[in-house]
């Protein structure tokens, strides 16, 4: 990939720093932002719950992947270093926007859930599943995507991702 964007040279690896300032920018601007914002304009209170912010986190990582999918059919379908890198910053965006209403809002009703007692318990648990679905993506790197190429791979996952978050839903509306 083309690491040339705004007249600065950036490595492959520099481009996971997104991830970290994206959530460092995000983080408040939902929480001040946002979230007032679709509490002011929506009819519905339910909309702001936080069964509904970790499925719209679901749901945005699945695009996420999808947008990766695409990015990787340009690569694959383009002459070597022809394409930007900049290509990536949409999908970080996108899977930080998820994480923030996923990884925070799931994390944040764990531990107002929990009695004063259990806290750090209960927040261990959380990130202790954070774990658990970083195993079972390397489970399903090494053996069901093997034989696939990259965007393959990334429709799955993001078939996963909205698969589940549909299996959620469906869940939570009994």
């Amino acid at each position: 990939m083309d690491g040339d964007i705004g007249g600065m040279i950036f490595e492959p690896e520099q481009m996971q720093m997104l991830n970290a300032l994206f959530v460092l920018i995000l983080i408040p601007i939902f929480d001040k932002g946002l979230y007032p914002l679709v509490a002011l304009l929506s009819s519905r209170r339910t909309s702001l719950d936080p069964v509904g912010r970790m499925l719209a986190g679901m749901t945005l990582g699945s695009v996420a992947f999808l947008a990766a999918a695409g990015v990787q059919h340009m690569i694959d379908s383009s002459p070597p270093g022809s394409v930007s890198m900049s290509w990536q910053v949409p999908q970080y965006l996108i899977i930080t926007c998820g994480e923030v209403l996923f990884s925070i809002t799931g994390l944040e009703y764990a531990f107002s859930r929990a009695p004063a007692s259990m806290k750090s318990l209960v927040a261990a648990a959380w990130l202790c599943t954070t774990a658990v679905g970083n195993i079972v993506t390397v489970v399903m790197v090494e053996t069901v995507t093997r034989d696939m190429d990259q965007v393959h791979e990334f429709l799955l996952f993001s078939g996963g991702c909205l698969g589940e978050s549909r299996v959620v839903a469906c869940r939570c509306a009994w």
